[in-house]
């Protein structure tokens, strides 16, 4: 198996790329209970909708940033997340995302940075990079 580099990684908001520092996806597939009195054991059932959700972290640009300004709290967008680059066989997730926060932090020694946290709404599809 080949060890996949964070590096090679790419967001893209609509058609604009964001340039990030990191961004972690979470899919969610969960069981309902479906315990009766009398069992010895919980049964648990699958079928409840799946979720998916994550955060971006990218430097903030002082200058217009369609792909920055895109992502303000309350915005429903499109999403192209890249792990691994968008090289052709490569494997990216994509869907809509409703963005739920946007964050700012600033220290003396590090750039600023602007953060988001997502959640997806209807499905999450997973895709590959054509030729």
């Amino acid at each position: 198996m080949t060890t996949v580099h964070g590096n090679e990684g790419k967001v893209m908001v609509g058609t604009d790329e964001l340039r990030v520092r990191s961004f972690s996806l979470t899919t969610r597939a969960p069981v309902s209970n479906d315990t009766a009195i009398g069992d010895a054991w919980d049964v648990n059932i699958a079928g409840a909708p799946k979720s998916w959700s994550g955060t971006l972290t990218a430097t903030y640009k002082k200058a217009s940033n369609e792909a920055q300004e895109a992502l303000a709290a309350g915005a429903s967008v499109a999403l192209e997340l890249y792990a691994a680059g968008d090289g052709a066989g490569e494997t990216y997730y994509s869907g809509t995302a409703l963005i739920e926060e946007r964050g700012l932090s600033s220290s003396v020694t590090d750039p600023v940075e602007v953060t988001f946290s997502f959640t997806g709404t209807g499905a999450l599809a997973k895709e590959t990079v054509g030729a």
